[in-house]
């Protein structure tokens, strides 16, 4: 940022000595869109003036792959560099704006990764803001722009044949090149980031495409390995060795929960409607993440009077308002910024604010968060101040 960040904010609100919730979150999508370093490093200087303290950097994903990976060099020349997909399965966006983002952008340079010099970057900032990143690389699914560089680590049956004849190509094979290249990247991210998590994703597998190869799931019945739930728990046993040689914890996403762990997995509980029961039916510690209520990315007011923006509204006060648990093994929130249709500083910034500012009370207020009509003039104040430095969010209603 350009200016230094004036005295103390009036949000959080509550002057307690400890936060009501350790981990306060904030997850910024790269893959989809890749941020250049400045942006990162302003997101972090927002992050502390609001008292966050854990920032989930997602650094892979089927529309890019973002840091280099001694070995697998088409990562960097092939991964980071993908053309900007159309989205054009996203049935939850109004179709109209979906596609004006797409010509807007089709023939623009699109992706991006981070050096190592990067990323040492934004950690010392980080750690020079008390702000913890955690990195995230989604597998097993969630891996297309991987096996668009190397195929031999996605479907066999699509490997050999020319690009534009693939079906859906996202999931990683277990087989043994897959494994070697996942301890490479795994063990690169503990190279890179101190952080004592690491997020290995774990949602949306597609299960249907290891289940149509029956050659496959008779190798993996003769392992004992009876479904391809339990398929994705090798994966997960997998990660979780590799990491825990590093001294490593790993998190994923809720979907984890309906496949074989452990209890000592970090769950992130996302799913609408079903995320938070999946994590309070484990047994293992989890953040409240829920897309209904921090997920940033939806839309804040009606669809044909915003920037494009998933399905249903969500205001700054529900967010404020979000029916949080209280339960023992829930260590904190997370607010999510996914980032398909932010594509630019100004819509990220547009889409962040005000709801991070509420988010912010909530997270370090628990129970003692203003009530919404005593915060909304400190929000007001606060969106003032923002756009003085040209951090421009959406106005109150």
């Amino acid at each position: 940022m350009t200016e230094p960040i004036p005295p103390t904010p009036s949000i959080p609100s509550c002057t307690m000595e400890e936060p009501r919730y350790a981990w306060r979150g904030f997850h910024l999508d790269s893959a989809r869109t890749f941020w250049p370093v400045e942006v990162v490093l302003e997101v972090l200087e927002l992050m502390s003036r609001y008292k966050l303290n854990r920032l989930s950097w997602h650094l892979t994903d089927d529309q890019g792959w973002r840091f280099a990976v001694p070995g697998y060099e088409r990562l960097v020349e092939v991964s980071a560099h993908l053309s900007r997909p159309t989205f054009d399965h996203y049935n939850n966006v109004l179709q109209e704006k979906r596609e004006a983002i797409y010509e807007q952008l089709k023939d623009q340079p699109w992706g991006g990764w981070y050096s190592d010099d990067d990323i040492a970057q934004v950690l010392a900032r980080a750690d020079e803001l008390g702000i913890e990143v955690m990195p995230e690389l989604d597998l097993p699914g969630h891996m297309a722009a991987v096996i668009r560089a190397y195929p031999h680590l996605g479907n066999p049956a699509l490997a050999e044949l020319p690009i534009d004849e693939w079906t859906r190509n996202d999931l990683l094979w277990p087989n043994d090149e897959a494994f070697d290249f996942l301890r490479a990247a795994l063990n690169r991210l503990a190279d890179l980031f101190p952080s004592r998590v690491i997020h290995i994703g774990g949602d949306e597998c597609r299960y249907f495409l290891w289940e149509g190869d029956d050659e496959l799931m008779a190798a993996a019945q003769r392992e004992g390995i009876q479904t391809a739930r339990e398929l994705q728990g090798k994966f997960t046993r997998f990660a979780k060795t590799v990491l825990e040689e590093r001294g490593r914890q790993i998190a994923g996403w809720d979907e984890l929960c309906l496949t074989p762990l452990t209890g000592d997995e970090l769950i992130l509980a996302w799913q609408e409607g079903k995320g938070v029961d999946h994590a309070l039916q484990s047994q293992n510690p989890w953040i409240y993440c829920d897309a209904d209520y921090l997920y940033l990315n939806r839309l804040q007011g009606p669809a044909e009077q915003e920037p494009c923006g998933m399905w249903e509204i969500l205001t700054p006060q529900m967010v404020l308002e979000a029916p949080i648990p209280d339960n023992e093994r829930m260590i904190g929130v997370q607010a999510s910024m996914w980032c398909e249709f932010v594509t630019d500083r100004e819509l990220l910034m547009y889409h962040v604010f005000p709801r991070l500012l509420a988010f912010a009370e909530r997270a370090w207020c628990g129970e003692n968060a203003l009530p919404w009509p005593e915060l909304k003039p400190r929000i007001q104040a606060e969106l003032e101040y923002l756009s003085s430095i040209a951090v421009v969010g959406r106005p109150l209603d």
